[in-house]
């Protein structure tokens, strides 16, 4: 493969990444476009460019957070996290806790992401919330 053609298809594999959010047909097209062997070999390039596959867990992830890997504009834990993605839910959780609200008094978060869904909870009467964090050992 010439070296024009990888560049247009690492440009390709770029923008429908920026843009799967937007457009998510163009992933699609992507993949119609760009054999699998090819598109392979250009994410195993870029995800070691971009992250560095010999890095601990925590430092992919602080890598993930701070390039805002994901290209959520809500959300540095990404799409999935946003709150269109988390409304129901949040109002399935609301009602859960509500309905046991007599049994808990507090709910303990351990998070993998970055609090934009679970801020918007509302507890009920006297609840406790308690974020909590997880650190990895390399």
């Amino acid at each position: 493969m010439s070296a024009c053609t990888r560049a247009m298809l690492q440009t390709l594999i770029r923008l429908a990444h920026q843009t799967k959010r937007h457009m998510p047909f163009a992933f699609g097209i992507m993949k119609l476009a760009v054999p699998r062997p090819v598109r392979r070999g250009l994410y195993r390039r870029y995800f070691e460019r971009e992250i560095n596959q010999n890095a601990t867990v925590q430092m992919i992830f602080e890598n993930i957070y701070n390039r805002n890997w994901w290209q959520s504009g809500e959300s540095r834990s990404g799409t999935g996290s946003e709150l269109a993605q988390t409304n129901e839910l949040s109002r399935a959780l609301e009602g859960w806790l509500v309905r046991h609200a007599a049994e808990i008094s507090t709910v303990l978060d351990a998070p993998c992401g970055d609090f934009n869904w679970m801020r918007g909870v509302s507890l009920p009467g006297n609840m406790h919330y308690i974020g909590g964090t997880s650190f990895a050992n390399s």
